[in-house]
């Protein structure tokens, strides 16, 4: 067993520095890295000219006509504290509003009857590192707005994310999962396809390593790729996850499922031309499904009940829970056992490929 390890393991790193060498896969996780902090910089990028703010104001209070009218305040107003609730906690992603503030019924009288005046303010679970900062800048701006102290009070109001995803961070969702998922789908086949042309493939075949040592070294150099993908995801939106129990869950999954389709177009093709197409299709299968599931299309009632099963489905739902403080973990362990269940079949399909090349 030590000497079928220590085999393996020497493919593995191989195709990883020979991966590294081909530059092919160190300019698409430099490329993925450079979007992933665009998007996550792009408010930083992209500075609106007022101060942007959502408010909840049930009884129409003078401030809300101040804040209209002011051109330091963009405002959007929403109907409910429920509304407003679930839009911040979804900001920290990208471009938006990082507070909302709630002016209570009685605002007009304490305005009119204190020196100083109290608001509650929202900061979501991605921001609460900056939640101090600000707290001070919209207490100051409003302080000069209406020309009396205002304290904006953010004590227990850090708003974590909601089980249902939101459009913007279901945006970042298929992007990252995708990207995630494609690394690893193209690195495997890629490795596989480059030792049968080069015939090196023969030469590992009739040297002490087996065909399946062989391909779990393959695997193994597509795991480590999948999870490079994974940390610099993680990397970037770090401050947003709350279980890391469950990114866990999701990187295992990511790399089960890539390493396993990447497998089987290894084994299926022996020209990368044979495969592309095939790619292609893939690509816009992941991207599609998650898409669907995020925008609630009305579909047939079977294709409801199947979509979730659907591994690139399945994913991210688990990369988004990773997110939220309420996820339902019976429905994640279900996701997670139906990429689990996929990824085992395609590993069958790989092994009985590999039996019958190796007769």
């Amino acid at each position: 067993m030590m000497d079928s390890l220590y085999i393996i393991g020497n493919i593995a790193a191989k195709d990883i520095l020979d991966a590294i060498k081909n530059r092919v896969v160190v300019y698409q996780i430099i490329a993925m890295s450079v979007l992933l902090v665009a998007i996550k910089g792009l408010g930083l990028i992209i500075q609106p000219p007022a101060t942007q703010v959502m408010v909840f104001d049930p009884a129409g209070s003078t401030l809300s006509a101040m804040l209209a009218e002011s051109t330091e305040f963009s405002v959007h107003q929403v109907a409910s504290l429920e509304e407003l609730q679930t839009s911040i906690s979804n900001m920290g992603f990208g471009l938006g509003a990082e507070m909302g503030l709630e002016i209570a019924p009685g605002f007009d009288l304490q305005f009119e009857d204190s020196e100083q005046v109290e608001i509650k303010g929202y900061v979501s679970w991605a921001n609460r590192g900056k939640a101090k900062a600000l707290q001070a800048e919209i207490g100051a701006a409003l302080t000069e707005l209406v020309g009396k102290p205002v304290t904006v009070e953010i004590e227990g109001n850090i708003i974590t994310p909601p089980a249902k995803i939101g459009l913007l961070v279901g945006i970042i969702t298929i992007f990252a999962v995708t990207i995630i998922l494609n690394n690893g789908i193209i690195l495997v086949p890629a490795l596989m396809i480059e030792e049968k042309q080069n015939h090196t493939l023969d030469a590992l075949l009739v040297s002490p390593a087996s065909i399946n040592q062989v391909v779990a070294g393959k695997a193994i150099a597509g795991a480590f790729y999948v999870l490079v993908t994974v940390l610099i995801v993680y990397l970037v939106y770090w401050s947003g996850v709350y279980n890391w129990g469950v990114t866990a869950l999701f990187l295992l999954g990511a790399v089960l499922f890539a390493v396993s389709v990447g497998l089987l177009f290894g084994v299926l093709f022996d020209r990368q031309q044979e495969m592309t197409g095939w790619l292609s299709f893939c690509l816009v299968f992941i991207i599609g499904t998650i898409f669907i599931e995020l925008i609630n299309l009305d579909l047939p009632v079977w294709i409801e009940q199947l979509l979730p099963w659907i591994p690139p489905v399945a994913l991210a739902r688990i990369f988004w829970a990773s997110f939220s403080s309420q996820p339902d973990i019976s429905q994640i362990l279900l996701a997670f056992g139906s990429v689990l269940i996929f990824s085992c079949i395609l590993f069958g399909i790989v092994a009985w490929r590999i039996k019958q090349a190796d007769r």
